[in-house]
């Protein structure tokens, strides 16, 4: 398991930046966690992209989806979506990065090519670490978006039972 969890976390680790990565303790710890689940991918023998998600009870929180590059934009990101919303009767819940840089535009237009909802409501994703700061998010929702009541409440569920902040 251990070198499985050394490329699951080199490809996440390139995928996203700092301030919105958890350590390699804190994913080998969310093994332990029954709510926890790691999806991955293989193309022959090779891991090519993962989804990691809690089941939160009234939603599932969809915390990465990460796609090695050399296979990005070649539909595995919307297969591993497609498998997420199959597997599921429930809400499906994420964050992205409220950037204003072609990055950001072009994964909120991959959310929405994939029937997500990009909330409108104000979010800031915890400061995952004391070194860093909080970072502002959109709350993107399936398959529906979210009204303002179930905002707040999803909001509280992810910050006491993801973040461990208590609001």
């Amino acid at each position: 398991m251990d070198k499985e969890i050394n490329k699951i976390w080199k490809i996440l680790s390139l995928s996203f930046p700092e301030g919105e990565l958890i350590t390699k303790e804190e994913l080998l710890n969310n093994y332990k966690d029954k709510r926890f689940n790691l999806r991955k991918f293989y193309n022959e023998d090779e891991i090519c992209a993962f989804y990691m998600s809690w089941d939160l009870g009234s939603f599932i929180y969809l915390e990465y989806l990460a796609v090695r590059k050399e296979y990005r934009s070649k539909g595995f990101g919307s297969l591993l979506l497609k498998n997420i919303k199959e597997e599921s009767s429930k809400k499906i819940i994420l964050e992205a990065e409220k950037l204003d840089n072609p990055e950001a535009k072009k994964r909120l237009k991959f959310y929405r090519k994939n029937d997500f909802c990009i909330n409108q409501y104000d979010y800031k994703q915890p400061p995952l670490r004391e070194s860093l700061k909080s970072v502002p998010m959109y709350l993107i929702s399936y398959p529906d978006l979210l009204s303002k009541k179930q905002f707040e409440e999803v909001k509280k569920i992810l910050y006491r039972k993801v973040y461990n902040k208590y609001i």
